[in-house]
């Protein structure tokens, strides 16, 4: 069995409609990058209109990513499954991350403040070095292939005979 690379509007259909609030099952790569892709857009169409209405673009861009929130987190969670994990590693993952920005602020505030080098600043530094390694984990993780054949969440997504 070959799996079927979805198109650019299959792919957001499936997120947006058929699989708003969706967690579980499994989404093929082409699912979630085009989904991806489809959040970059937006960001990039409404950045521009921030330097000129700020406003506007916060009511837009909050409205906009207050309604894509499930939907991402939901994609994101079925990648996960396609490739055998658990989608609660993003529960645990995203805490990482929180806890890890944390320090780092803490720590470039302490920078900041005291005007040099601290052990706190170091932390912050060490931190910052962290996210960058999660964050390429992660991307590298969501570009595997999916596991072939059905997995503990649901038959491969897509396939043709």
């Amino acid at each position: 069995m070959n799996q079927r690379m979805l198109k650019f509007g299959e792919a957001i259909r499936i997120v947006l409609v058929d699989k708003y609030c969706c967690f579980k099952g499994r989404a093929s790569r082409s699912e979630y990058w085009w989904f991806a892709l489809l959040g970059f857009i937006i960001g990039c169409v409404f950045t521009p209109l921030q330097l000129i209405f700020p406003t506007v673009y916060l009511v837009l861009m909050g409205s906009v990513s207050l309604g894509l929130i499930l939907p991402s987190f939901g994609v994101l969670w079925r990648r996960f499954h396609d490739i055998g994990k658990s989608g609660k590693w993003l529960i645990s993952i995203y805490a990482l991350i929180l806890v890890l920005i944390i320090i780092f602020v803490i720590g470039a505030e302490t920078m900041a403040v005291k005007g040099g080098i601290t052990f706190l600043g170091i932390l912050g530094i060490v931190s910052y070095i962290l996210i960058l390694a999660v964050s390429i984990w992660m991307i590298v993780l969501l570009c595997k292939p999916s596991q072939p054949g059905p997995n503990k969440f649901g038959e491969e997504p897509y396939t043709e005979h």
